[in-house]
């Protein structure tokens, strides 16, 4: 009985997975416009690769782009739910980003939404960024 014990004490940590979590530090300046209800900012983002490969695409969530459409998932979600105020809310009322602009230390990175989800940005950076390496990503936005 005793190494039945001992088998399954160490069993779990025999198969134990690698596991790893990127870094992801960020600095925005911001400027609110009250009268147009518009923020316009610049993002500063310190970038950890703590994966073990390198990555040349970095799949980004832009919330604000979730209330940009009823079509959304998020609008479908909340239709799904019975919440209808983002369907039936006038553009005004509706969140978005733009002016974005990539930049992968300095150098411009290659930009377009998701085809199906308007609120994933994909950025395919004009070079990889190698696992242990910083990298810093900036944009203005609005």
């Amino acid at each position: 009985m005793k190494k039945l014990f001992l088998l399954l004490l160490f069993f779990p940590t025999a198969y134990a997975q690698d596991y790893f979590q990127q870094e992801v530090n960020h600095v925005i300046n911001v400027t609110l416009d009250d009268k147009n209800h518009i923020l316009r900012a610049f993002e500063e983002i310190e970038y950890v690769n703590n994966a073990p490969v390198a990555l040349d695409t970095i799949y980004m969530h832009l919330w604000p782009n979730a209330y940009k459409s009823t079509f959304s998932a998020l609008g479908r979600q909340k239709m799904e739910d019975g919440d209808l105020d983002l369907h039936f809310s006038d553009s005004i009322s509706k969140g978005f980003i733009d002016s974005l602009d990539f930049k992968l230390n300095g150098e411009p990175i290659s930009f377009s939404y998701h085809p199906e989800f308007i609120d994933v940005g994909v950025l395919v950076l004009p070079r990889s960024i190698k696992p242990g390496e910083r990298a810093k990503i900036t944009t203005p936005f609005r």
